[in-house]
């Protein structure tokens, strides 16, 4: 199984994206192979890179900064969201510091535009969900 782990490229390398990574491989989706475009995907390529790469996946499991998404992850959404809305996913911290609980993501809305690295976008709707099953 893949899943891919988009999340802002503000966290890359963080303890809060090694702690992510962790919980996504250990956890969350256990033998998956987990594909983070910080590291197994070329930087700089069109979105229709990173959607692609997506969508070769079992999962997309989506993560916020400071409340936000960034262009990158809004844009792969808005395109994710029409294509696959079932294997889409919000991680979200659970208040424990060391778990996680998913969302079902229904909406995002632009925020600011002119900040595309942080605030460019939210998470406008969502619903909580049990862990994923993916049956890929």
């Amino acid at each position: 199984m893949k899943v891919y782990y988009a999340h802002s490229n503000q966290i890359t390398n963080s303890p809060d994206h090694r702690k992510e990574l962790k919980y996504l491989r250990e956890v969350a989706f256990k033998g998956a192979d987990v594909i983070d475009p910080a590291y197994h995907l070329k930087q700089g390529q069109s979105m229709d890179y990173y959607i692609n790469a997506a969508k070769e996946c079992e999962a997309i499991v989506v993560t916020e900064f400071l409340g936000f998404i960034g262009r990158g992850t809004y844009s792969l959404l808005a395109k994710l969201l029409k294509d696959m809305p079932d294997e889409v996913f919000l991680m979200r911290p659970n208040g424990d510091d060391e778990k996680y609980k998913f969302e079902k993501i229904k909406e995002i809305k632009l925020n600011e535009p002119s900040d595309w690295a942080v605030r460019y976008g939210i998470i406008a709707k969502s619903s909580p969900i049990p862990m994923p099953v993916i049956t890929g």
